[in-house]
């Protein structure tokens, strides 16, 4: 499994990953008051088919019960660097939304709309 992150330079809102030299993800860390930087989780998952069996039916969280079970098996972080937001906040959702609109009318031709 592949995972994106994106570089920032406080974390304190976010949970962060752990990786080697490898980008091979040794472990996470959740929200904290650590005002450090850290890669965060920008949600884009690249999963085999077998790993969605494993989410249970039902409440589940993929960084919570999901995630840590596959480290022996390989997760790799993929650094990412470019425009992150985190659609966690109702404003930061709200600016995410109007991100979305201008770039969806900047792609398609007005003739097409």
């Amino acid at each position: 499994m592949s995972r994106r992150f994106a570089k920032f330079p406080t974390r304190h809102r976010y949970g962060t990953v752990q990786s080697d030299a490898r980008n091979q993800v040794t472990g996470f860390i959740e929200k904290s008051e650590n005002h450090g930087p850290g890669l965060v989780n920008g949600g884009v998952y690249i999963f085999q088919r077998a790993i969605l069996q494993q989410i249970p039916d039902g409440p589940a969280s993929l960084e919570k019960d999901i995630f840590p079970n596959l480290l022996p098996s390989g997760v790799y972080a993929l650094e990412q660097s470019g425009m992150f937001i985190d659609i966690g906040t109702p404003e930061d959702y709200a600016r995410a939304q109007t991100l979305c609109q201008h770039l969806y009318q900047a792609a398609i031709p007005e003739t097409s709309r």
